[in-house]
């Protein structure tokens, strides 16, 4: 398998070594299979065989212990699929366009202003992997992806998500943005990393079908019903539309209609 994994300005590549998490053990330090593909950026391929039952891959400056990135490797696990139990779905009608916006939304106005200075949204600042609206379009596509793979349909926008994923994306997203920054260690909260772990595993069961997504595709038949858009009870007394003509304009409401008329009130 092949990783990029950025590092922080200025990363040796000779400094530069990876672990397997394996079992929730931590493996021997490891160097082959390193490569730098600019020398002006801190990006950093790394070719190597997962070893069995590993988890997570974790890059690293051997010189400075803040310096460290996942390869996401997890995720690339999660795509095989696994053991989990079934969720039902969570009903909703549109697909919708995630932004940067909506992630940023999701931080205090303190934190957000942090994150825009140091991160960039818009405005293509920074590098390309440490720009608030790269991460947020990868994550799109990610989930679009997990939805896919599971056999849904996607919507022709393809920066459209699903209504029902969209707090699952900007959990997906706001981890990944905190952790492409050591200097945001301290609001990578318990909170947040969990929340990112189960928004993962709910598009591991989309994967494998064990959570259905809403169709982009409107539902043409009414759920409400339709005689007529008439709303109404059929009591014993109110002459009930013939099966052909319930869902047409009619003249002849009587189920049976060579019956006798009714009898005008006197």
């Amino acid at each position: 398998m092949i990783f990029t994994v950025p590092l922080q300005t200025g990363t040796s590549l000779s400094n530069v070594a990876y672990l397997w998490i394996i079992d929730g053990t931590q493996g021997p330090q490891l160097t082959a299979g390193i490569t730098q593909p600019d020398p002006d950026f801190a990006i950093f391929r790394i070719e190597c065989d997962p070893p069995d039952n590993a988890e997570e891959i974790i890059v690293y400056d051997v010189t400075d212990e803040s310096n460290w990135n996942p390869g996401q490797f997890l995720l690339s696990k999660l795509r095989i699929g696994g053991d989990s139990p079934v969720i039902p779905v969570v009903p909703s009608d549109s697909w919708e366009l995630l932004t940067s916006e909506d992630v940023l939304s999701e931080f205090t106005v303190a934190e957000a202003s942090s994150i825009r200075s140091l991160q960039g949204s818009g405005s293509g600042s920074g590098l390309p992997f440490g720009n608030i609206d790269s991460i947020v379009i990868r994550v799109i596509d990610e989930v679009r992806g997990y939805v896919v793979s599971g056999g849904y349909s996607p919507d022709d926008d393809p920066r459209t998500i699903p209504i029902s994923l969209f707090e699952d994306a900007i959990a997906i997203a706001r981890w990944r943005l905190l952790i492409a920054t050591p200097s945001f260690k301290q609001l990578q909260t318990d909170e947040r990393k969990e929340a990112f772990a189960l928004a993962l595993k709910k598009l591991l069961l989309i994967a494998q079908q064990q959570f259905a997504v809403e169709s982009p595709i409107p539902d043409v038949n009414p759920r409400s019903g339709n005689w007529n858009a008439e709303n109404k009870l059929i009591m014993r007394t109110h002459p009930i539309p013939t099966p052909a003509t319930q869902f047409q304009p009619q003249t002849d409401a009587y189920a049976n209609p060579d019956g006798p008329p009714d009898r005008a009130p006197s």
